[in-house]
């Protein structure tokens, strides 16, 4: 349900220098690389009115109405380095952080950023960082479908 919301966050983060990949995408770790790995932890979604209706926009010449709730996330960012680069962990951690504030839409107010430690499971150093985040969330009504939720704003 919250997938695309991890997906956007981790393109947002790349935009800004950061190697950054979605929990669980399935592919094979690169341990000779420092990353982060963004999912969403948990999500509390409540209406932002009208039953979530905003409104109609046009996409790609095409009318669709749109449909948003405001979302508290917990977005979980696992940063993963080489375990010959110790240092790595804190200073990926620290951009981080300063790139999920820079996000649009997204509202950080708590970054919480764990001390770092050797992960058996990846064979690599991993420090936990965590952010507690609000944001709209927007949904696309496609026929008689909705689409699955994204920020708003961050196409």
């Amino acid at each position: 349900m919250l997938r695309n919301i991890a997906k956007t966050l981790a393109r947002q983060l790349t935009a800004a220098g950061i190697d950054a990949v979605t929990a669980f995408d399935g592919s094979a770790l690169n341990e000779s690389r420092a990353f982060v790995c963004v999912a969403v932890e948990s999500a509390r979604i409540s209406s932002a009115g009208l039953g979530g209706y905003i409104g109609i926009c046009t996409e790609n010449g095409e009318i669709k109405e749109m449909y948003g709730d405001r979302a508290e996330l917990v977005l979980a960012l696992d940063v993963y380095a080489p375990t010959s680069a110790y240092e790595k962990c804190d200073e990926l951690s620290e951009k981080v952080r300063s790139a999920i504030v820079g996000v649009p839409s997204l509202t950080v107010s708590e970054f919480t950023a764990a001390g770092v430690g050797y992960d058996e499971a990846s064979s690599m150093l991993r420090a936990r960082c965590t952010a507690k985040c609000s944001a709209y969330i927007v949904r696309r009504k496609c026929g008689s479908e909705l689409a699955d939720y994204e920020l708003e704003g961050c196409e």
